[in-house]
């Protein structure tokens, strides 16, 4: 298994129960905007946009994902 990301193609981030696979919430990412402009704490903002909606539940994510700041924005929504 590689350990970074493909840097090109579709990517799929998703939401599910680890227990049950339910998926919770999906987005599909294909790219940078045509604007060319790079985004900016893009994992933060992927993490907080599966996460909406849940309350009191264990996130565990990637490490592409994680960051302090993250950790931090999501202990203020327990």
């Amino acid at each position: 298994m590689p350990k970074k990301p493909a840097k090109y193609g579709i990517k799929f981030w998703v939401a599910c129960c680890s227990k049950s696979s339910y998926a919770w919430n999906m987005q599909i990412y294909t790219g940078k905007p045509s604007s060319g402009t790079r985004e900016k704490n893009q994992g933060m903002r992927v993490v907080l946009d599966m996460v909406k909606g849940l309350k009191g539940h264990n996130v565990t994510c990637d490490n592409i994902f994680t960051a302090y700041s993250l950790g931090v924005e999501l202990k203020k929504r327990i």
